[in-house]
């Protein structure tokens, strides 16, 4: 009887890019897996393999990365902008974009269960059988939260957002 063994555990945190001090672009993932192996006989071997894995997402529902990519260099970046009839409002910048906007939250949690039993009767024929449980649940929430900005290229006050909220919910379970 020979038995062999592994657990790892990971980890992972990151902000986002365009806007880390508004907490509303985030990534964080933790995962456990482990698997145990034991033969039973010469010809007879089984293995249990237990996963666990959870994620939590969060976007801003307007990213900035677009106006990011396209935003002009010389225009003004302050917070608030005024347009040419003297109306004053939140300057449409990338970054005043994500921080006046709601994030699209996203988890995700997915447990896994396989077992499997490796029968080897005659030299150079092996037989495996496998059973797997997998339950795959995510969560998603979202609000475009409805603004109004200052175009920083043209000084035109524009609305941004429809005001509308989503709620997703999804569970798949494989055997």
């Amino acid at each position: 009887d020979k038995s062999t063994y592994r657990v790892s555990f990971g980890q992972v945190k990151e902000k986002g890019v365009i806007a880390p001090s508004a907490n509303l672009d985030y990534f964080k993932r933790y995962n456990v897996r482990s698997v145990v192996t034991h033969d039973i006989t010469k010809w007879f071997t089984t293995q249990v393999d237990a996963s666990y894995a959870n994620s939590f997402r969060s976007i801003p529902f307007n990213s900035g990365f677009n106006e990011a990519t396209n935003f002009p260099i010389l225009v003004p970046i302050t917070d608030t902008v005024s347009t040419p009839s003297g109306l004053s409002g939140i300057n449409g910048t990338p970054k005043n974009l994500v921080l006046n906007s709601a994030p699209i939250t996203t988890k995700n949690s997915d447990i896994r269960f396989m077992g499997r039993g490796i029968i080897k009767p005659l030299k150079g024929l092996t037989i495996t059988g496998e059973y797997t449980y997998d339950n795959l649940k995510i969560d998603q929430t979202s609000y475009d939260k409805g603004i109004t900005v200052v175009n920083p290229t043209n000084f035109q006050s524009q609305s941004r957002g429809t005001g509308s909220y989503a709620l997703y919910n999804e569970t798949s379970v494989y055997r």
